[in-house]
């Protein structure tokens, strides 16, 4: 039976809003459990409600903790998700399960907090005569902002549309933002038409108002999104810090003055500027912080160009060759477009952010359409306790979310599509919640990514980003269609990263991956699906970078990366365990990079299944001598292992390719923990040739939904599949939500 619990809204929230005890790994045995005991008490449990923890087993802590969040489940304004603690679950997912708990009670009450004013804005209402009531509302956002105090509600109508608007929450408290009436949801837009063009000759048309912005990020003609315009110049002969030379141009000093030069530094790292001069085969640029914040580059030391970069010119009108495309002098404040013919048709994004917030506090925003902004749809700053629910955007110039240094927060049902830069970008937060969110096409358009202070360029285009952020909860999403990563944390603490669906990423930029973790620590990986990625080099299904420490990643299905995980670069005590790694062709691989001065590494009890012939199963690289461990491991390999070196052999430590047995008995000049290995090659059907008349005889299935999946015999390509013991398939079966399954013919 469920206790009963009673408490006090006020000291609820003075106390587990603002006085949790955070628990940490760190602690010993006493600090943890009372910490437990003192939110529980905080909270104001009634007496005989709890118990006190004494030890962690099954029959005391587990069922104590569950049991008081169900009960207070039971009493809160809006329904909690709990994580369950179970026996056996690692103390990373615990820690987390643990505190996300606390943050998910805190956003129930922050979600309902009484507002005692509100605010009403329509299309059909008026600045000059309204009063904010629903008879007689406000015209604009920028109005109610001028009137908008604590405690209020602004409630927006459905079926109303706002152009160049802009909603400031600075410095306020408990500000709820909703839609009201029928009708659909109420779009925010930058999108201005632009009309009365001049005719430049030779197809160029311009268009000069000195009321645009000082970057137009989105052009639309006749409906259709317009292309930045741009060209490949060459190679850099010469540069340094604020230049760069290309000896083979021919273009007359002054020609490419203010376009925008494109640097592509390595294969992850970009930078954009405006050219404040060109003369003598040679572009001036601002000198480039790439990392503002010096994370990267410590010293503060701006990029250097040397010789062999590849740049790009883009945004001037000596890069318009084709219709629709565009180019903007923000100098003169002049936008070119390419038309055979007069442009008509032609919308514009002006302004900046549609909702922005810096220092403010109890804030919900939900329920709105932000349609093609000139930087952020929401950006919230140095905030506390902020929740954006079913938000949807499409064509937002920078982010569609952006958070910086905020406490607290929730990013929770909203759909975004079409964003020139990353999904939702989080940057030093602290206790944050991004879940059930769908996320396509980030960065998607080269040339076109746009970032803002302290977010390094090169980690541009993804799903989801993260800087220094501190308790992140990544869950239930879907991404995909990303120019970089699917999920990309760096100088992450305490992430977990669950129940995610992750595809079709890493579509342009090099060395990324559907997950990517770097310099992060405490981290859980689970239950994730990801599939089709590119084939670029480094790009990887779960990728574990520089110096991450303490990362555990398990029960994750990753298919269609180069190498479908990499853990590499100095990364310690990484944890890799019950995965699903499934291998499609040759250049498709299950790759582990242990390298530098990695070490503690595990590796065990995960299933690597090779469909290809000539496939690399396992490589593994490392310039020190460490000590790791790799071990009950299983692999699977239908036509097994073919040639004798190189990529026909399935396996390799530094140099040298091996077969399982010799790589199994190779001590090599390092400390494998060959003792305890148990690597097993399972043979549940095999071939031979290099290949089956039948295209479906190996197949994975994956469920990536909350629901359960039932799988008939009539939905697969045959029906006398057997699993990889060997045991044959029986029909219905039941696939748990975000699991997979490998199935194969048998011979």
């Amino acid at each position: 039976m469920k206790k009963l619990v009673i408490f006090s809204l006020f000291i609820l929230l003075s106390v587990c809003g603002y006085g949790q005890t955070t628990i940490t790994a760190g602690m010993t045995q006493l600090q943890f459990f009372t910490a437990i005991n003192a939110n529980f008490s905080s909270i104001n449990i009634t007496s005989g409600s709890q118990a006190t923890l004494t030890t962690i087993s099954a029959s005391t802590s587990y069922t104590v903790i569950n049991g008081n969040f169900d009960a207070l489940n039971a009493v809160v304004p809006t329904a909690i998700t709990i994580f369950y603690l179970y026996p056996g679950m690692s103390g990373t997912a615990y820690i987390n399960a643990l505190n996300t708990n606390f943050i998910n009670l805190v956003a129930s009450f922050n979600s309902v907090l009484t507002q005692s004013n509100t605010i009403y804005v329509s299309n059909s209402g008026n600045d000059g005569t309204g009063n904010g009531t629903i008879i007689t509302p406000y015209a604009t956002l920028v109005k109610a902002t001028t009137v908008l105090t604590d405690n209020t509600k602004i409630l927006i109508a459905k079926g109303s549309t706002f152009i160049n608007d802009k909603l400031d929450l600075s410095g306020k408290t408990n500000i709820f933002v909703d839609s009201y009436g029928n009708g659909i949801a109420p779009i925010l837009t930058a999108l201005k038409s632009v009309t009365g063009w001049t005719d430049e000759g030779d197809n160029i048309w311009s268009k000069q108002d000195n009321n645009f912005p000082s970057e137009i990020t989105n052009v639309f003609i006749g409906g259709t999104k317009a292309i930045l315009a741009r060209k490949t110049i060459s190679t850099a002969t010469a540069g340094n810090q604020t230049t760069l030379t290309d000896s083979g141009l021919e273009d007359a000093d002054g020609f490419w003055n203010n376009a925008e030069l494109y640097i592509d530094y390595n294969t992850f790292l970009f930078g954009m500027s405006r050219v404040s001069a060109y003369a003598s085969k040679t572009f001036t640029i601002p000198g480039m912080d790439l990392d503002p914040e010096h994370i990267y580059n410590p010293s503060g030391l701006l990029f250097p160009v040397v010789a062999g970069y590849t740049y790009y010119v883009q945004n001037h009108r000596g890069c318009l060759t084709t219709q629709n495309q565009y180019a903007y002098n923000n100098s003169t404040k002049t936008l070119y477009v390419y038309s055979t013919t007069q442009p008509s048709g032609v919308t514009v994004t002006y302004g900046d952010d549609c909702i922005y917030g810096n220092i403010c506090k109890n804030i919900t925003i939900q329920n709105l359409d932000f349609e093609s902004t000139d930087q952020c749809d929401i950006q919230i700053k140095n905030s506390s306790y902020i929740n954006i629910l079913n938000i949807t955007s499409n064509y937002a110039g920078y982010y569609p979310i952006l958070l910086k240094t905020c406490q607290v927060c929730k990013v929770d049902g909203c759909t975004m599509t079409d964003q020139n830069s990353d999904g939702i970008m989080v940057m030093y937060c602290n206790q944050v919640i991004l879940q059930n969110n769908i996320i396509n096409k980030c960065g998607y358009t080269t040339g076109s990514e746009r970032y803002l202070y302290g977010i390094f360029p090169g980690q541009n285009g993804n799903g989801i980003g993260s800087k220094g952020t501190t308790y992140l909860s990544i869950l239930y999403n879907e991404i995909y269609n990303t120019n970089y990563s699917g999920i990309c944390l760096m100088y992450a603490t305490n992430p977990l990263i669950q129940y995610n669906y992750v595809h079709d990423v890493n579509l342009i930029h090099f060395d990324g991956g559907a997950i990517y973790m770097s310099y992060s620590t405490n981290g859980h990986i689970l239950n994730n699906i990801c599939t089709n990625g590119t084939v670029y080099n480094w790009n990887a299904g779960i990728y574990i970078d520089l110096s991450s420490l303490d990362n555990e990643i398990d029960h994750n299905f990753v298919t269609g990366y180069t190498q479908n995980v990499m853990i590499g670069y100095e990364d310690q005590q990484v944890n890799f365990h019950d995965n699903v790694l499934f291998s499609t062709n040759s250049t498709n691989n299950i790759w582990f990079t242990l390298y530098g001065s990695s070490a503690n590494n595990t590796i065990n009890n995960n299933l690597f299944v090779a469909q290809a012939p000539a496939t690399c199963s396992i490589g593994i690289y490392t310039a020190l001598t460490n000590t790791e461990t790799i071990t009950n491991n299983k692999y699977y390999y239908p036509f097994g292992k073919a040639g004798t070196g190189g990529n026909n052999t399935m396996f390799k430590l530094t140099t040298s390719w091996l077969t399982l047995a010799q790589w199994i008995a190779d001590e090599n000049t390092r400390v494998w923990g060959r003792t305890a290995l148990n690597e097993l090659e399972i043979t549940p059907s095999m071939y031979a040739g290099s290949a089956k008349p039948e295209t479906d005889f190996l197949i994975y299935l994956i469920n990536p939904a909350k629901t359960v999946r039932i799988v008939q015999a009539a939905e697969l390509p045959y029906s006398d599949y057997v699993d990889m013991d060997g045991v044959a398939q029986t029909y219905p079966f039941t696939m748990q939500p975000y699991t997979s399954k490998v199935l194969v013919r048998p011979n």
